[in-house]
């Protein structure tokens, strides 16, 4: 016999959050999500950073160019 559990809920959606309009081309992005995964932000269909969300779930990033 095996035994095994299955997860019916994913893992909670990322929120992100950021001040929009900015002058700055490299603003500093920053949200929640599930520890240990990893956030990828994209801008205009383009990755600009990426981010694993800490054991606290909070993430940061910052594009560098």
């Amino acid at each position: 016999m095996v035994n095994f559990t299955v997860q019916s809920a994913g893992p909670p959606t990322p929120t992100v959050t950021f001040t929009s309009p900015t002058r700055d081309s490299t603003p500093t992005f920053s949200g929640t999500g599930a520890p240990g995964s990893t956030v990828t932000v994209f801008v205009d269909g383009v990755s600009v950073c990426t981010a694993t969300v800490s054991t606290q779930g909070t993430w940061t990033c910052e594009p560098t160019t």
